[in-house]
C-alpha cells in the first residue's frame, strides 16, 4: 500500500555532481577512466528531468536541498594524470558544464537553496539536513540523484526511518547499471517509499496547498 504524502514536501538532489557524471557526451566506458564512480549518459539523460523536477518545485517555493560530498568539488582530483594543454582545454569544459560545487549548471543552486555537505553515503548520517528539515515543517521528501543502489537508498531508509514520507521519482534516479537502479527501486517501493513518474511527481506538488508551507 502507498503512503499518504503530506503537505509541505520539499526537493532533496543527492550527489548530481561531476564525480558521479563525469564529461557530458561520454560513453560510461571513457567517463569510468577518468571518474571511476560516474554514471555516464544515463546521469546526463536524468539531469534533464531533474532540471523539469526541479522547475515544477520552484514554481511552488518549496524548498530545494543537494547533499555533495568534499570530493565532488571542482577540479577533479584525476587532473595530474593528464597533460597541461589537455588540462587546460578540459578545465575550459568543465567550468561551462558545473558550478564550482560540482552541480550541473542545469541545475545549480540558486538564492535559497541549500547544499550540504555530507561524509557517508546518506545526507541524514553526520550532516544538517535532518535539523533543516525539522526547521523548515518539511513532513514528505522527494527524492532525486544518485545512485539508485547507494546514496539514494541509503537517504531514503534514513528519510523513512526518521518518519518523513519519501517519494523517489523514477526518471530523476541513476546508477550505473540499469539492472541495479530497477531492482532497488522495486525494493524501495516495497518497503520505504512511493516510487512515482515525473507526471505523478508534478501532480502531488502543483496540489500542495502554499499557505501550509
Amino acid at each position: 500500500m502507498r503512503m499518504k504524502l503530506g503537505n509541505r514536501p520539499a526537493l532533496l538532489i543527492v550527489d548530481v555532481t561531476t564525480a558521479y557524471l563525469g564529461q557530458r557526451g561520454q560513453h560510461i566506458l571513457q567517463s569510468l577512466d577518468r571518474y571511476p564512480d560516474s554514471c555516464g549518459k544515463a546521469g546526463w539523460d536524468s539531469v534533464r528531468w531533474i532540471e523539469k523536477l526541479r522547475s515544477i518545485i520552484k514554481k511552488k517555493k518549496l524548498p530545494v536541498i543537494y547533499s555533495v560530498s568534499p570530493r565532488d568539488s571542482f577540479p577533479s582530483p584525476y587532473e595530474s594524470q593528464i597533460t597541461k594543454e589537455s588540462r587546460q582545454n578540459e578545465r575550459r569544459a568543465l567550468h561551462r558544464t558545473y558550478t564550482i560545487d560540482g552541480i550541473p549548471k542545469e541545475i545549480a543552486p540558486t538564492r535559497g537553496d541549500i547544499v550540504i555537505e555530507k561524509s557517508a553515503p546518506s545526507p541524514f548520517y553526520g550532516a544538517s539536513l535532518l535539523s533543516r528539515l525539522v526547521a523548515m515543517n518539511v513532513d514528505t521528501l522527494v527524492v532525486a540523484g544518485c545512485t539508485t543502489s547507494g546514496c539514494v537508498r541509503a537517504c531514503v531508509v534514513d528519510a523513512y526511518s526518521a518518519g518523513y514520507r519519501v517519494l523517489v521519482v523514477e526518471e530523476c534516479v541513476f546508477d550505473r547499471g540499469e539492472m541495479s537502479r530497477r531492482v532497488n527501486l522495486f525494493d524501495m517501493e516495497q518497503k520505504y517509499a512511493n516510487v512515482i513518474s515525473l507526471a505523478e511527481a508534478k501532480k502531488y506538488i502543483m496540489s500542495v496547498n502554499e499557505k501550509a508551507n
